[in-house]
């Protein structure tokens, strides 16, 4: 009886999602889905890469929260910047409630040398939101005492559904580097608003507005060279990202440190920026890289979200997986190299950093 209940808990919380305002599904290696969070990065590492994340949130709560995402760009002289796809399924309530999405990127970049670098990116995005009414349980089909399942008086459909486009739009700003105590230092900072048309999302009639997502974010990488001339570079990031969706917020503040192969990192995440009570979790990375040749690598990540909000002795946190595939110098066009020279010429420049927050 008691998985009948949650049964009906979950159909409940669904029929509510016509006048709830829903956050968009959370990542917490958001660095190793640059697409995801800000489409200026699309094409920032002059060649072509794809990956995908699998999150595991709240596995002990009923009707926990599964997300896949899948990423690809790759670097387009001809734009004078990056094209990309984006494709995520995010599923919640046992596979009774699914959100799908497909995106098209392209980011365009132009430098003033010795000043900064700018990244601009928009993302066109197609979304599905979908409830399957065949695996759902009403209330008048359950029996307080004997617990049998009736016919239920209600006729739903078999599902419901509805499709709809999405805009988003962001941009990115590198400083130019500096040098302290012989490590190099770069400055990243960026902006992105999700869903600026605010479409209706609600699948069963209300009021069902996706609101705008405002993101900004800052990265600053230390290379920090070995003392021996064969000693690998060590690179360390701190990391900054507020995130403010309706009524939502969250922020989230940590550092990577790399020395290849190896990855770490640690971040904490909180609900209001001001509040420190207002805690949400501790975010423990791990992950590694395996260079193929000097032009390709796959990077392997794993992180666990440590609840300490009020779930935090039912919900056993987060899982999140990573894959990334990078293939330096890969670009669209490459044979017009008269094209490619006017490029280079006009946008990288060496007194900036690195092309990309993925290291």
């Amino acid at each position: 009886m008691k998985t009948k209940n949650k049964i009906v808990i979950v159909i409940l919380f669904l029929f509510a999602l016509n006048e709830m305002r829903a956050q968009d599904p959370a990542s917490s290696q958001f660095f190793f889905n640059p697409l995801y969070l800000n489409p200026a990065f699309a094409g920032t590492t002059k060649g072509a890469r794809f990956g995908g994340i699998y999150r595991n949130q709240w596995p002990n709560v009923p009707s926990k929260f599964v997300t896949y995402n899948a990423w690809g760009d790759i670097y387009n002289p001809l734009f004078h910047g990056g094209l990309g796809l984006i494709a995520m399924q995010d599923v919640s309530g046992e596979g009774m409630f699914k959100t799908t999405t497909i995106g098209f990127v392209q980011s365009y970049e132009r430098a003033i040398p010795k000043v900064v670098r700018l990244r601009a990116g928009y993302n066109i995005t197609a979304i599905n939101k979908k409830i399957d009414f065949s695996r759902l349980v009403f209330p008048d089909q359950l029996d307080p005492v004997m617990g049998q399942i009736y016919a239920s008086k209600a006729n739903p459909g078999v599902a419901a559904g509805k499709t709809f486009i999405d805009f988003t739009a962001g941009f990115i700003a590198d400083a130019p580097n500096f040098t302290i105590g012989g490590s190099q230092v770069t400055n990243t900072v960026g902006y992105v608003m999700n869903h600026l048309t605010e479409p209706q999302q609600s699948v069963i009639g209300g009021n069902g507005t996706l609101p705008r997502k405002h993101t900004v974010h800052y990265t600053m990488i230390i290379s920090v060279k070995g003392d021996g001339p064969k000693e690998k570079m060590t690179y360390i990031s701190p990391n900054i990202i507020w995130e403010k969706q309706g009524n939502f917020t969250s922020s989230v503040l940590g550092f990577y440190v790399t020395k290849a192969p190896l990855i770490g990192g640690l971040f904490y995440r909180k609900r209001e920026f001001a509040n420190f009570r207002d805690s949400d979790a501790f975010i423990v990375y791990l992950g590694v890289k395996y260079e193929f040749s000097k032009t390709a690598d796959v990077r392997f990540g794993y992180s666990y979200d440590v609840t300490v909000n009020k779930l935090s002795s039912n919900a056993l946190g987060a899982h999140e997986l990573s894959i990334v595939f990078d293939f330096k110098g890969a670009t669209l066009f490459s044979k017009n190299m008269k094209l490619k020279r006017k490029h280079r010429k006009a946008v990288d420049c060496e007194d900036f950093g690195s092309k990309s927050l993925i290291f």
